[in-house]
């Protein structure tokens, strides 16, 4: 078991050095790391987390949000929530306010070969699935799923 747990540390800090290499992170809740993207089509927020319980790194693209701004902290919890019940796909979580926020999420499997190479596309893929369901969602002008 102590060697179970001393390999899991070392694939988790190897992890976390990995998406410090790939993000320009603006803020951190513990293994939740997160970073704006910006482009000529607007903003977003991306939230890599590494868990804690599953041997898995979560990639959330979702809408900007200002987390202090608008006390939210209770969003990241929902966030995570995910992480047992979908491994990739589009959500919709409805805020305190009754607004509500979309995102995109995917799910990579703690490896020891996980790199720069390999998450760094991940994240552009992840961004250009967000955008193409924030267009259809845009488009359509109702909150509707977005690969339906």
């Amino acid at each position: 078991m102590f060697m179970e747990d001393r390999y899991r540390e070392r694939l988790n800090d190897h992890c976390r050095e990995v998406i410090h290499e790939c993000l320009n992170i603006v803020e951190m809740y513990g293994d939740t790391y997160v970073a704006i993207h910006r482009d000529e089509d607007g903003e977003c927020v991306i939230l890599v987390t590494v868990l804690r319980t599953l041997p898995l790194m979560s990639i959330i693209v979702a809408d900007k949000l200002d987390f202090e701004k608008r006390n939210d902290h209770s969003l990241l919890f929902a966030l995570n929530d995910l992480n047992t019940s979908s491994v990739t796909g589009w959500h919709s979580v409805r805020l305190s306010d009754n607004s509500m926020i979309y995102m995109y999420r995917q799910s990579v499997l703690l490896s020891m070969d996980i790199s720069y190479e390999l998450l760094f596309p991940l994240l552009k893929e992840s961004i250009s699935e967000y955008k193409t369901g924030k267009s259809r969602i845009t488009k359509s002008g109702t909150p509707t799923d977005p690969v339906a």
